[in-house]
């Protein structure tokens, strides 16, 4: 809830190999031929330092409440051209990276205490990673346990303390192929689905040369303090929430869609409401929200 965007940033799904949107379930089958290897590990730090008045930011309730967790993301591109250096889409992607950080500081920071983020531009984990197979045999049957590996290592999970932690880490993988996959872990406590999305879209723009680097992003309230609506408070201790164990038992489940359907649907929808800026992932995720509703009872009004 931290890092709130405005609506010049459209939230858009990553494109898929196929037309399908997968959320992956955990799969007992094995493969000794998706060996995943880390071939090099780095900080990415702005490529501006954040102005003074920005270097404090507060924490809401809801971030304070999601301040332990991470939320892992994996985002899968196709080949664009085989033949295209890794090492020269790796610095695109951490140069970029490094525009991107400037704009949204807090993600380049540390918790300093419950209340707020120390903006210090210490920045995020940057690992690079070699995969020994293709994409399609990657995911053809996708098992969770090996997609896991495509993801950077949770920082909740590691020895530091809370102040030491990067509140986000980004993994690059390269396949056999020329495919990539880009793996992301967030810090609940500074982003929330929407801020996540947003913040790809815009360090992809970036790493096109869409959006070029200026200092107006920083003006137009890209990150917005949140401590007005959900002003923060001191826990006692023995109410502090924690994020689940890792000894835990967890159901995966995967969900696919076809993306003929999700045409045809985003299509009606932009018919009835007249207009034709819904992205596919707009869709599902009314799609989605719709059926909780439904589930819990709640009148579709709200």
């Amino acid at each position: 809830m931290a890092v709130n965007l405005k609506n010049i940033f459209r939230v858009t799904a990553s494109k898929l190999i196929t037309n399908n949107v997968q959320i992956f379930s955990k799969r007992s089958i094995k493969s000794a031929t998706s060996d995943v290897q880390i071939i090099s590990t780095e900080r990415v730090k702005p490529s501006l330092p954040t102005r003074k008045h920005l270097r404090t930011y507060k924490l809401s309730l809801i971030d304070q409440m999601n301040s332990d967790f991470y939320i892992p993301l994996v985002f899968f591109y196709s080949a664009s051209c085989k033949n295209q250096d890794f090492r020269k889409k790796s610095d695109l992607l951490t140069q970029s990276l490094a525009t991107t950080l400037t704009h949204y500081y807090p993600f380049a920071g540390r918790f300093i205490d419950g209340f707020s983020v120390d903006c210090n531009d210490h920045g995020a984990a940057f690992i690079e990673a070699n995969v020994g197979c293709d994409l399609s045999k990657f995911l053809q049957p996708p098992d969770m346990e090996l997609l896991q590996q495509l993801i950077p290592p949770s920082p909740q999970l590691s020895n530091l303390e809370i102040s030491e932690r990067e509140l986000l880490a980004v993994q690059v993988n390269l396949f056999n192929s020329g495919e990539m996959a880009i793996g992301v872990c967030f810090s609940h406590g500074v982003a929330d689905g929407s801020a996540i999305f947003n913040f790809m879209k815009t360090w992809g723009e970036i790493a096109r040369g869409v959006i070029n680097d200026n200092d107006n992003m920083c003006n137009n309230n890209i990150v917005l303090n949140c401590t007005s609506l959900f002003p923060p408070v001191k826990f006692p201790q023995q109410y502090q929430i924690r994020s689940p164990q890792s000894s835990r038992k967890i159901v995966f489940k995967r969900l696919l869609f076809d993306g003929k359907k999700i045409a045809t649907l985003k299509e009606k929808v932009n018919r009835e409401l007249m207009a034709n800026n819904n992205s596919d992932d707009d869709v599902l995720q009314a799609t989605r929200f719709g059926l909780f509703q439904h589930s819990f009872g709640v009148p579709p009004s709200l």
